[in-house]
């Protein structure tokens, strides 16, 4: 059986995101990396220095594009780069592969949005999407396994504030929405990937504490149905924990990154996941090979952008804000 060419990538941004990205890219058969671009060289040399087919390396896509012919460009730079960076590559005729979030500001997003039906493929990578667990999650959750769903609750602690001092996350202009904004966008996502609702009100109090950003993030959202959603965000926190809980009528359901329990009458028992999970660039190949539909389409980012900023909203004027 005949196997198709690796996609020829090239990898913008060579930072820690990239790194995770290189580790499942090496061994993806799909792929093939073409070159990095990093304006600091330092960055590109410690990125590809032990990687096997020595890779080009560029200080900016400007340099990058005229040289090279590629299938695709993956981008984890900070999030107020990512704007420019997509419409370079989309002018050069390049699908994209987007780190979260997708750009910084609304206006921005909105642009992307318009010119989507016109431009090559864009995905954003929201890994949870691709996890055996929220799948099957997502599946007990719209086959109304739950009965009618009532409440949502969140906790997410993170060992992130400690690590961000002098870096773009912690500098309000390039990072507005803080911990839950940048580290939290995924499991922002996981709440219309879970459940399809809508935010109606949103209630929330955030604190910078010693940082710049919003470190700590307490939220309380209504949304349509008469569900109710308690969320929080501690990014300063000594070690990492994820936690969802969703209460219906009929069961509750317990989600946690490796875990899947659904209980019923006071008893807890663990839910069988079928399947494997995938990562962004496994499930961005398969999209532009035409095997699957793109598993998380730029329109996602929409929902999440509204959200966070009325969070943030709601924190700063001390009031509910009407989405």
């Amino acid at each position: 059986m005949d196997h198709p060419s690796p996609l020829r990538l090239l990898l913008v941004g060579c930072g820690q995101i990239a790194r995770v990205h290189l580790g499942q890219l090496t061994q993806n058969p799909q792929w093939s990396l073409s070159a990095v671009v990093d304006p600091d060289p330092r960055h590109r040399q410690a990125l590809i220095a032990n990687h096997p087919h020595s890779p080009g390396d560029f200080d900016s896509l400007a340099q990058a594009l005229p040289a090279l012919s590629v299938d695709a460009a993956l981008i984890c730079t900070p999030t107020h780069l990512h704007f420019e960076q997509v419409m370079q590559l989309w002018d050069a005729g390049i699908p994209v592969l987007c780190e979260k979030p997708l750009v910084d500001t609304r206006e921005r997003l909105v642009d992307i949005l318009a010119q989507v039906p016109r431009r090559p493929p864009l995905m954003i990578a929201y890994q949870r999407r691709q996890s055996a667990v929220f799948r099957e999650a997502r599946e007990l959750v719209r086959t109304g396994r739950l009965g009618q769903l009532k409440s949502i609750s969140l906790v997410n602690t993170e060992h992130w504030a400690q690590t961000i001092a002098g870096t773009w996350r912690d500098d309000p202009r390039q990072n507005p929405g803080g911990f839950p904004g940048d580290a939290g966008s995924h499991k922002l996502d996981m709440l219309f990937f879970l459940t399809g609702l809508r935010p109606e009100r949103v209630l929330s109090r955030c604190q910078t504490l010693d940082w710049n950003v919003p470190v700590s993030t307490q939220a309380i959202i209504e949304f349509e149905e008469a569900v109710v959603g308690n969320l929080s965000f501690t990014g300063n926190a000594h070690q990492y924990y994820e936690e969802f809980r969703l209460h219906g009528t009929d069961a509750d359901l317990v989600i946690r990154p490796t875990e899947l329990l659904l209980a019923r009458a006071n008893r807890m028992e663990p839910v069988s996941i079928p399947g494997t999970d995938s990562n962004p660039t496994e499930a961005f190949a398969d999209f532009l090979r035409g095997k699957t539909s793109n598993p998380a389409p730029p329109q996602v980012a929409l929902d999440v952008r509204d959200l966070t900023d009325a969070i943030l909203a709601s924190a700063a004027k001390g009031c509910t804000i009407e989405m």
